[in-house]
Order: C-alpha cells, then structure tokens, then sequence
C-alpha cells in the first residue's frame, strides 16, 4: 500500500506591490531619515511621500460629496468634515517642522561630541587619520539635506493653503446659494409673546425655531452665515464656573465670550460667516439712529431677547426697546422675509 502525500503548502505569492501595511499612510506623518552614523550618507528626504502626507486629497472627495447632497444640514456636516481634515493637514506641518529642527539639533550636538570624544582603538595597521575636513563636510551635506526636507515642507503648506482656501470658499458658496434659495421659497415663521412685569419692564420671547430655520433667520436678521449647523442648540462650555459660550472658536475668533461691543462688530464687520452659538442677533437702532445690537439667546422652548448694555446684555427691556425690537421684525413681516405672530395673551 503505497504511503498518501502530505499534502504540500501552497507557495506565497509574492506583492508585488509592496508590503501595504508599510507603506506611509496618507495620514499618518511621513518618518524621517534614521539617526546619522559618521559612514552612513545622509539619505535624502522623501520629498514624494511629503507631498502625499501635505496634500488635500479628502477636499476633493467632500466637495464631490456636497454636490450629491440636497438640504443644509448635509452642506453643514461637509463644512464640519473639511474643517477637521484641515486642523489634521495643519497638526502635520507643525510636527514635520518639529521633527526636521529636532533631526538639526541632533545632527550639530552629535557632531560637536564626534569632536571632543576618541573613536575606539584599531590596530595600527588599520588606523586611517580622519580628513581634517570630515566633520565639516559631513555636517554640511547633512544640513544640505535637512535644508531642502524643510524647503519640501514649505513648499507643500503653502501649494496646499491655496487648495484647502479654495475648498472653504467653495463649501461656503455652496451654503450661501442654498439658503438663498430657501428664502426664496420659504419664510421663517416667528412666533413672538411679550410678558410685562410692571411699569416700564418687557421681557420678549419668540418661540424656538428648527434647525434649518434658525440658519434661515441668521440670514435674515444679520445677512450672515453661521459655521455649524446645530449653533442655537448647542449649551456646551469650556468652564462651568463662567457664562456659556456665545461664539466657537473657529472661523478666526478666539475669545468665544465676547462683550456687547466685540460682539457688534463681528456682525457689522466684513464677511458672511461668524461662528455664533446658541444666540442669533438683530440689529435695531436706538432713537438717535445708532445701532444697537440684540441677541435672541436660545432658553428651552423660548429664544429671550437682550440687549446690549455698556459691555454686557440685560434681558429686561424698557417698553421702548421691547417695540423697537418687536418694530424691527413687523417690517420684516411686511417685506415677506418672516412670517410673524403674536401669541394670544401676549
């Protein structure tokens, strides 16, 4: 009887493509040369995986994606995306600029010690005397080298700021025309109640407004855009201990609790986006004609009117101011920009 074959493993085939899992993703940061040895040569900076690594290859997919979208939330969530995938692109040429000076350091430390310390002892016979110009010329090819890896990384940051500026306003664009278009076809309605508390005190509420329509009124009331979509619901904060945040910090902005005046000119300034939170302002002008800005800061079930007050805001009107406001948004009414109600027993 003859013995059966163990049966044979079948041969590995070989990638010829590589092993992928070494390969340097495309977000991940790009390794830079190993540490130097007097008889190793400096290698050169892989400049095209640099490129890969600073490149905006998602910004294209997201716009791609916009244009398959309808609605603004959908615009909203793409404008959130691209926004990390930039903070990501900007981590990632901060951390090659720190490697590439932290690899320099190293290089003029090494060099220097290479300077002061003994090798160890050979035979004779085999003793070769170092050029006296071997640690100067090592140290220069090698700054030759970290000197073109840092040109490589300059010149990709700043190819690439042109690309990521053009996807912003590209997203913003977007937003704007769909909104416009909105408003075209839809006006948001405002429910609007008046609560006196005696003498010459007014507290005005408007009802709370959905998501797409709290853009919609943003645009309206202040001819702006905010930057993310959920803003008027959104009662996170930093610190317990202080207010809730009325702006977030992005687009710019940096002090996410502005005073009155800080605000106004934020939403006076140049520019169709301001980064508001959990507010959305208005514009009346005090009976001298100058501007004074009002807030709608989101309570519950209930938008509660403010108005600015030397540096800050106070929610109790005189009867004066609460009939501007209220002025302000009959006219809107009229031009057929809202619709507006006054609620019973108001």
């Amino acid at each position: 009887m003859t013995a059966k074959k163990k049966p044979t493993a079948a041969p590995k085939k070989r990638n010829k493509g590589g092993n992928k899992s070494a390969a340097a993703r495309h977000d991940t940061p790009v390794d830079l040369p190993a540490a130097l040895a007097r008889d190793t040569p400096v290698e050169t900076p892989r400049v095209e995986a640099l490129a890969v690594l600073l490149a905006v290859p998602r910004a294209e997919q997201l716009l791609a994606r916009l244009r398959r979208t309808e609605g603004l939330e959908a615009a909203f969530e793409v404008w959130h995306e691209l926004r990390l995938q930039h903070l990501a692109h900007l981590r990632a040429v901060v951390d090659e600029r720190k490697k590439l000076d932290e690899q320099g350091e190293f290089l003029v430390g090494a060099v220097r010690a290479a300077g002061q310390v003994s090798a160890p002892p050979v035979p004779a016979a085999a003793s070769l005397a170092m050029p006296a110009q071997g640690l100067d010329g090592f140290l220069s090819e090698a700054r030759g080298k970290l000197d073109h890896a840092r040109a490589a990384v300059e010149q990709s940051a700043a190819a690439s700021a042109g690309a990521w500026a053009a996807a912003f306003a590209a997203v913003r664009g977007q937003l704007r025309d769909r909104v416009r278009r909105m408003l075209l076809h839809v006006r948001p309605r405002l429910k609007m109640s008046l609560r006196t508390l005696g003498d010459d005190r007014r507290i005005l509420h408007l009802d709370r407004l959905s998501a797409d329509h709290a853009v919609l009124v943003c645009a309206v009331f202040c001819d702006r855009l905010p930057s993310r979509y959920g803003f008027l619901f959104d009662d996170s904060t930093d610190d317990q201990t202080l207010q809730l945040p009325t702006l977030y910090a992005e687009e710019g902005v940096t002090q996410v609790r502005p005073d009155a005046p800080a605000l106004k000119g934020l939403v006076t300034a140049p520019g169709d986006v301001v980064p508001f939170k959990a507010i959305v302002p208005l514009l009346v002008f005090d009976p001298n004609g100058a501007p004074q800005l009002v807030r709608f800061v989101e309570r519950g079930p209930v938008m509660e009117a403010e108005i600015e007050d030397g540096t800050g805001f106070r929610n109790v009107l005189t009867r004066d101011e609460a009939e501007r406001i209220a002025g302000v948004l009959v006219r809107l009414k009229l031009e057929e920009r809202i619709d507006l109600e006054l609620a019973s027993g108001a």
